[in-house]
């Protein structure tokens, strides 16, 4: 069974989770929060065993943690929190002090899915818990909030990203140093990046191109934006990598700053980007990359979507 010392960073958070599960202390609910791939589930998890065990070892699997599913992918239904939650809540724990029922994805209940849960954990049996995981708050009922204690779960540094994957993977320090950047604190990002030979390709594509932007033709800038915003799947990615690259030029530009520089492998072409460009080159050009952003969101066609960033 995985513990928390296997958490990297965050230990303040682990350390009140700890005590509050040895203690039996914990509360009736529990929503951890934050960006996807930050390890949010991993502790909660962790968290969860710890609430039924206090710590101990314990053999065989645990059955008194109860992890709610859905059919759909997008939605978790009212049906499905009456039927796993609702209608089971009042049978006691199958071997443990407590039974935890755990919701991942749980921003994907809708308004009535929320409220058909809210009575039940108004007034919980005292061996309920609940943990709530979810990518952001803003999502639940005010009513819902007010009954759970908020857990954030923030990303990883940089540093701790490129030493786990220096430790875990093939990739030498230059390569990590770069997932990291595009990964922003999410461990979980930097490992899917990491092991996909896709991104890794992409990624030296687009670096390369925006390297080099400034002094190419506007033939070859044409024909290499319309190959990078070819492949609809990995857009996204791409878009996300002309912003970071820019908003690196603007911020050493406005005052020299290295230390908050995504792409500190690249700084040298960073610093000369910062002279080469006016500040309102630099400000239409990240307009123009959101006006992309938004234009693909909207089904218009990625390489045509595309062309204003040539």
């Amino acid at each position: 069974m995985a513990g928390f010392e296997e958490v990297i960073e965050r230990k303040t958070i682990v350390r009140a989770l700890e005590n509050a599960a040895k203690n039996e202390k914990a509360s009736q609910g529990y929503l951890f929060y934050g960006p996807e791939g930050v390890g949010k589930k991993f502790i909660a998890e962790i968290f969860a065993q710890m609430i039924i065990t206090r710590g101990l070892p314990i053999e065989g699997p645990i059955k008194d943690i109860i992890h709610v599913t859905h059919e759909k992918e997008t939605l978790i239904s009212v049906d499905e929190v009456r039927e796993q939650i609702n209608a089971t809540v009042n049978i006691k724990p199958f071997k443990a002090k407590y039974k935890v029922y755990v919701i991942e994805d749980a921003e994907l209940m809708n308004e009535q899915a929320q409220n058909a849960i809210l009575k039940t954990i108004e007034e919980p049996p005292e061996y309920c818990k609940f943990i709530f995981i979810a990518k952001m708050s803003e999502v639940f009922l005010p009513t819902i909030i007010s009954r759970l204690r908020l857990i954030e779960i923030p990303g990883v540094s940089d540093e701790a990203v490129i030493k786990h994957l220096t430790n875990e993977t093939e990739l030498d320090e230059r390569e990590a140093a770069n997932i990291a950047a595009v990964a922003r604190g999410s461990l979980g990002t930097a490992l899917n990046f990491a092991r996909s030979e896709v991104f890794r390709d992409n990624f030296e594509k687009v670096i390369g191109h925006l390297k080099s932007r400034d002094k190419k033709e506007f033939s070859d800038r044409y024909s290499e934006i319309h190959e990078l915003f070819s492949d609809k799947k990995s857009t996204g990615f791409v878009i996300n990598i002309f912003l970071m690259w820019y908003r690196d030029v603007s911020v050493y530009k406005s005052g020299k700053d290295t230390k908050n520089i995504y792409f500190k492998n690249n700084i040298v072409e960073i610093k000369r980007q910062a002279g080469h460009y006016t500040y309102k080159e630099i400000f239409d050009y990240i307009k123009n990359i959101n006006t992309v952003k938004q234009m693909i969101s909207s089904n218009v066609k990625s390489d045509n979507a595309a062309e204003l960033l040539v």
